[in-house]
């Protein structure tokens, strides 16, 4: 008697976790079918941006990383403004520097632009009052 218990127990879990499964594979299709329009609208806005980026005038944009947002602000604005003057900005995102070669990609990349924007943005000296800070706290922890 316990046995067959346990197996209407099992019987019914095992109903229930194939229906949540079914439930589950149903709302990750309902999402597919809905996003696979988005997806393709933005493949074909990204395709049209290419192109018209290829009339563009290609100009290497030389900076350091923002460090605050007004920083990305500005950044995002003046590249927005450039385009829309017919330049086509273009920034070397290195993240990895080869020892050998360490300008070789940015050499390579500057090579392929007509020209060169240098923009100096500020830089947060925090790191030097956090520096200073360390350093009073080490001869204050001496004494």
């Amino acid at each position: 008697m316990i046995l067959r218990d346990r197996e209407k127990a099992c019987n019914c879990q095992t109903q229930e976790d194939s229906k949540y499964i079914v439930a589950a594979i149903e709302v990750i299709l309902n999402w597919y079918t809905q996003i696979k329009p988005i997806k393709e609208e933005i493949e074909t806005r990204e395709k049209k941006d290419e192109e018209e980026n290829k009339k563009l005038i290609p100009v290497f944009i030389s900076t350091i990383s923002p460090h605050n947002e007004r920083q990305n602000y500005f950044l995002d604005v003046f590249f927005e403004k450039l385009k829309k003057t017919g330049i086509q900005p273009i920034q070397c995102q290195t993240t990895v520097y080869d020892k050998k070669d360490p300008i070789g990609k940015i050499y390579n990349t500057i090579k392929k632009c007509k020209g060169l924007i240098v923009i100096g943005l500020e830089r947060s000296h925090s790191y030097f009052f956090q520096h200073i800070k360390e350093w009073i706290n080490s001869i204050d922890n001496s004494n």
